[in-house]
């Protein structure tokens, strides 16, 4: 017992089912004292090749120590049963150390690295991939056996691309860093520490607990993003396919939460300085401010909503404030809240939303549209110059599966006359293809200001008509059945340029009755008793028809008194798009006197 034992130069060999046989050199030394010392080298494991030293001292201390290099993900996959069916596949370098001690009393001090270099690797189905990667991954845990054990792990990104659906990195441009403490105990574990941090975009810290009966807690103390990479980077991945899914944006966003046994129990989210824009410009805010407070029980807190300015499509958008409370998955703002919009204003009363945690909900409220200028509204929307306002009230406005429905009317006042829009409907209406649905009634336009205003040739008299079941595909009409006519009761003169008789019968694709070419040209104007048109577009094709049939033709202008002259149409299908291109190819004389 007094002599030492030793063995140099040995061979060992382990043979574990599912596995290649393991082999490596052997050394051994055994004290006279009770210590003992074992090394392994060669170890041929997952492509690489490992260091293995293990020691007893003679006062009972146990130590070990490993290291582990060239290491390929290949030979880890093949090592690693369930790898194969996940179809992981790459290359690429990864090394591990490490090392542990424990003293005879109990008390245990461990640490070590796991480096990659180089990792390429990607799952079937896609949801895992990187390439070129590097990062580092440190360890340490100490405590005493029988008692809490902390446990922490250290992970920093440096370079390379990273894939876990839907979130893409790419940290070439900026390093990923984390840490984690956990204090491990036979209960459950204890979260002391949780950090995450992008320096250039994400800061989040939290701690927590969970117990062995799966009862716990996750409160995040701290999470603070930064526009715009904290959006292309955490945010923009899962807002794929919705309105918000290509935001310019800027400005900082700041929050806390509370998990606890399943479920989220408090949310806390502010904003400073935000501004945001879709891409094509449809959508922008400019100052974006607010504090958004919810907690599962307990009494609603106060938050609110406030913005300097933007647009919707060119529209000016002034500034507001929206104060609410949250009560479960409900919030309400009962108080007025008044959205300037050019010169006038928006006016939205009891907003009440419903559903917020299902991710369809279901928002109410009751609006007002103050008097607001056409001469603003047009020049801002690049339109031909338009006098008058529009105004009304829209009671029971309600938003509901991507769908805006509206009840009340909005009356356009207008050519000293008055259009009124009914039963509006808008579908996805931030989406790339909007669609609308809406009633549309005229009543008593002037002819005489109407058609000056569009240079169509001057006309004089009322102008009635509808547009019933309009249907438009981003903004497009797609589908109505429409008619426009003069009044009938009208008292005033009834009178019709050469020009706008030109116009119109290009447009009905027919003729003119009642005086030859030749002596038509030398009156300027003419009388009439009606003019009107219809239309029933489906399909791109217009169903055309007029204010009265003429062996086979229909009546555009029904002429009166002398010299009378009718206008006639003969194309009862006419292209939509053809229509269109003619109304649009319809100039201004050069003389801007010219009837």
């Amino acid at each position: 017992t007094s002599r030492e034992l030793e063995c140099q130069a040995g061979q060992v060999s382990l043979s574990v089912p599912g596995l290649p046989r393991l082999s490596a050199a052997l050394s051994l030394t055994a004290g006279a004292d009770g210590g003992v010392a074992l090394r392994l080298e060669g170890l041929e494991l997952a492509g690489g090749s490992a260091v293995i030293d293990l020691q007893r001292s003679a006062a009972g201390q146990l130590s070990a120590a490993f290291h582990v290099e060239g290491v390929t993900p290949e030979a880890l996959v093949a090592l690693w049963p369930a790898a194969p069916a996940a179809g992981l596949a790459g290359d690429g370098a990864v090394s591990v150390s490490g090392q542990a001690r424990m003293t005879p009393d109990g008390w245990i001090d461990a640490d070590g690295e796991l480096t990659v270099r180089g990792l390429t690797l990607a799952s079937a189905d896609g949801a895992v991939a990187t390439e070129g990667l590097r990062a580092d991954l440190r360890w340490g845990l100490r405590g005493w056996q029988d008692r809490a054990l902390e446990l922490v792990l250290e992970l920093t990104g440096t370079g390379g691309l990273a894939y876990v659906e839907p979130v893409f990195l790419d940290l070439d441009e900026a390093a990923l860093t984390g840490e984690i403490r956990l204090l491990l105990e036979d209960a459950g574990a204890r979260l002391h520490a949780l950090r995450l941090r992008d320096d250039d975009a994400l800061v989040l810290e939290a701690v927590g607990s969970l117990a062995m009966d799966g009862h716990g807690w996750l409160a995040i103390n701290q999470v603070e993003l930064s526009l715009p990479l904290a959006y292309t980077r955490y945010l923009q991945p899962f807002l794929v396919g919705g309105p918000l899914d290509q935001l310019e944006s800027r400005g900082r966003l700041t929050g806390q939460a509370l998990f606890r046994d399943g479920g989220w129990t408090r949310l806390a989210l502010d904003m400073q300085d935000v501004a945001f824009a879709t891409r094509d410009q449809q959508l922008r805010v400019d100052g974006l401010a607010g504090g958004f407070h919810w907690q599962q029980d307990g009494p609603d807190l106060p938050s609110w909503l406030a913005w300097e300015g933007g647009a919707l499509y060119d529209i000016g958008i002034g500034p507001a404030r929206l104060d609410m409370r949250f009560t479960g998955d409900r919030v309400q703002a009962p108080g007025v809240t008044r959205i300037p919009i050019l010169d006038g204003a928006l006016v939205i009363t009891d907003l009440d939303a419903l559903g917020l945690a299902t991710g369809n909900p279901e928002v109410g409220f009751d609006a007002r549209l103050e008097p607001l200028s056409l001469a603003q509204l047009t020049e801002t929307l690049g339109w031909p110059a338009l006098g008058g306002e529009i105004a009304g009230q829209l009671p029971g406005a309600r938003y509901r599966d991507r769908v805006l429905e509206t009840e009340g009317t909005l009356e356009v006042e207008v050519f000293d006359g008055r259009i009124s829009i009914e039963a509006l409907r808008i579908e996805g209406l931030l989406s790339p293809l909007p669609r609308a649905a809406a009633d549309i009634r005229i009543h008593e336009l002037d002819l005489e200001q109407l058609t000056g205003t569009f240079a169509f040739g001057q006309i004089t008299g009322r102008l009635d008509g509808e547009v019933l079941g309009l249907r438009m595909l981003d903004w497009r009409p797609s589908a109505f059945e429409a008619w426009v006519a003069t009044a009938v009761d009208y008292r005033g003169p009834r009178r019709i340029s050469q020009r706008a008789i030109d116009n119109l019968t290009s447009i009905g694709g027919g003729g003119v009755a009642g005086l030859p070419g030749g002596l038509m040209r030398i009156f300027n104007e003419f009388g009439y008793d009606r003019i009107g048109l219809s239309c029933r577009l489906r399909n791109e094709v217009c169903l055309m028809d007029g204010v009265g049939s003429a062996n086979g033709a229909y009546y555009i202008v029904r002429g009166r008194g002398l010299p009378r002259i009718d206008v006639l149409g003969t194309a009862r299908q006419v292209s939509w798009p053809v229509l269109l291109a003619q109304l649009a190819a319809l100039e201004r004389p050069e003389d801007p006197d010219a009837p």
